[in-house]
């Protein structure tokens, strides 16, 4: 009867959290509005949930570090961005944070379904026939339609999964930007025609040109 006592006041005090996130739908750390459902508080960071963000393992109230992952309750700062994170994967950047996750996304890289759709990837990245970007869009994001989790897998796992499968799609875009005019009258270079003596006898206008590299995970269809 005892252990029975016991174990019901372990699982009532590791509900205690999500209970009193959900009571009047505002998070116990800031007292700000919540939904009820997040894991975590959106605007404190503080968790709202009995169990590890990053492996799903049940915590004791009081724990701060999970006793089957390693990972602290507070987050993971990213060492790429600096980003705060209660996910594997940094949420900003994509970088792996946990031992499992660097294993998921290891495995992901061998997988050659996925090394595949790297492949097109950097193919739609580099074409300037729209069509055929069209066509290897489709064909990429067929095969990311088609890699799931093995069945079974939990909410964390999953999301692993997933996060590791991200392809980067790197845009590029290219600024001409004026940097002088160089005047006719005495070829000197001016920041504007204004500055030249004679500058109804025209000029012209210098430029550098700037390339801008982006990283998304996005798609245009």
């Amino acid at each position: 009867m005892a252990d029975y006592v016991n174990a019901k006041v372990q699982a009532a005090a590791k509900a205690a959290p999500r209970a009193e996130a959900e009571a009047g739908g505002k998070c116990p750390g800031c007292g700000r509005g919540i939904s009820g459902h997040e894991e975590f508080c959106p605007h404190c960071g503080r968790r709202l949930v009995p169990y590890c963000t990053f492996c799903g393992a049940d915590l004791l109230p009081g724990e701060t570090v999970c006793p089957d992952c390693g990972a602290g309750t507070g987050g993971i700062v990213c060492p790429e961005c600096g980003t705060l994170n209660q996910r594997g994967f940094c949420r900003k950047c994509n970088h792996p944070l946990t031992k499992a996750a660097e294993r998921v996304l290891q495995k992901a890289q061998a997988d050659p379904r996925f090394q595949e759709a790297v492949e097109l990837s950097r193919k739609a990245a580099e074409t300037t026939d729209e069509k055929e970007y069209v066509r290897t869009v489709k064909s990429l994001n067929q095969i990311l339609a088609e890699m799931l989790p093995p069945a079974g897998s939990t909410p964390q796992q999953q999301r692993n999964y997933f996060s590791a499968r991200k392809i980067a799609v790197v845009h590029q875009q290219r600024t001409l930007t004026p940097v002088g005019w160089v005047c006719n009258f005495c070829g000197c270079t001016h920041s504007n025609p204004g500055e030249c003596a004679r500058p109804e006898l025209g000029g012209q206008w210098q430029y550098t040109e700037t390339i801008t590299e982006t990283t998304s995970y996005e798609y245009e269809k």
